[in-house]
């Protein structure tokens, strides 16, 4: 008899905790097992946008990654940059390679092993400078003179996008396109340079006429105020370099003495001219 009692009353406090245990609402963690849901991650670029031209970046991008798991929890994060071995992403890392469509693939995988479809983000970058060099050629037989301007410009990553010709600081021609060679084509006059002792000195509205006791005359390649050329290649990244010439008027061709001597000069002058002396240009 007691020993039925003892077996009743075992089952009945069974049959209570099993109750209890099945009633009593969830306290506790989510376990892992419950957990289908992939984690999710995200990216945040620094610079957040391009900091160059035409959606190009001139600096180095530093790369954050972001990942939620609401249940399970994250547990691991990788990444890699145009197809390499995955990383662990433990801490924001940098991108400092030049190049175009720059892959950075990633995902992350939480606690209950949910792996979450990979996703990516491509960057352009172009943090170097074009290559350009300037030179020119020129011929003729009088004036005005043919000059022509060569800019040999490149660029490895984005590519030329343009190159600017300038004479004394001030823009003269604009060249779009690819290249590698830019021409800007000009014409420039030849400049005399004459000084010495005269008589008979006669100026119309066409020509300077005059007798030359003692002359001496040099010649110039352009007008002497021109200081120099320059060239500026623009990449699409907006990335420049320039490079500079010797005008051609820096080239003297020579000067030499005359004796008892008439001259003639087109009547396009700078400088002075006087019954007896004359120190001036003349565009010849």
């Amino acid at each position: 008899m007691r020993k039925n009692l003892i077996k009743k009353g075992l089952v009945l406090v069974i049959i209570i905790l099993f109750i209890g245990m099945s009633i009593t609402p969830s306290s506790g963690n989510m376990m892992s097992s419950d957990d289908t849901t992939p984690p999710v991650t995200t990216h945040i670029l620094d610079p957040p946008e391009p900091d160059g031209c035409n959606g190009w970046y001139v600096s180095y991008v530093t790369v954050t990654l972001e990942a939620y798991d609401e249940m399970s929890g994250v547990n691991h994060t990788y990444y890699n940059v145009n197809g390499e071995e995955w990383k662990l992403y433990t801490e924001p890392f940098t991108i400092s390679e030049d190049g175009e469509d720059i892959l950075i693939e990633y995902y992350s995988v939480d606690n209950a092993g949910n792996q979450e479809a990979s996703k990516h983000v491509t960057i352009d970058m172009d943090q170097t400078i074009p290559d350009v060099d300037l030179t020119y050629e020129y011929w003729g037989t009088h004036s005005p003179y043919c000059v022509e301007f060569f800019a040999f410009a490149t660029d490895k990553t984005s590519g030329i996008e343009r190159v600017e010709f300038y004479e004394n600081d001030i823009l003269k021609r604009i060249v779009y396109g690819s290249g590698p060679e830019f021409i800007w084509p000009t014409m420039f006059n030849l400049s005399m340079s004459v000084i010495g002792l005269i008589c008979n000195l006669n100026i119309t509205d066409d020509f300077v006429k005059f007798f030359g006791f003692i002359i001496r005359t040099g010649s110039f390649n352009t007008p002497l105020d021109v200081n120099d050329y320059i060239a500026y290649a623009y990449d699409y990244a907006g990335n420049f370099a320039y490079d500079m010439v010797i005008p051609p008027c820096r080239f003297y061709q020579g000067s030499r003495i005359h004796l008892f001597k008439n001259f003639e000069f087109v009547n396009d002058y700078k400088g002075y001219l006087g019954r007896n002396f004359i120190i001036a240009n003349f565009v010849i």
